[in-house]
């Protein structure tokens, strides 16, 4: 979501996180607010959270970059990669 963003651009990680779930959960075929969780969670160093949120997206939508690129990072910041 926009806010979620605009709230992780400004270092406030717990209120970015709190908007993305709860978009998350308002509408889960949301993909943009998938996305705008994964990358907080792995702003947050929680490479789990993003790769489950990176996976939901990439089930519906096996071809979206974005997602693709989110989860090499959390893959290569969590050592996997």
């Amino acid at each position: 979501s926009t806010q979620a963003v605009a709230l992780a651009l400004r270092g406030e990680f717990d209120a970015a996180q709190e908007a993305a779930g709860l978009a998350v959960g308002q509408g889960p075929q949301l993909l943009d607010a998938k996305l705008a969780a994964a990358t907080i969670a792995l702003q947050q160093g929680d490479t789990r959270g993003a790769l489950a949120m990176t996976d939901a997206v990439l089930a519906s939508a096996p071809d979206n970059g974005e997602a693709w690129w989110i989860r090499a990072h959390a893959l290569f910041q969590s050592g996997d990669m």
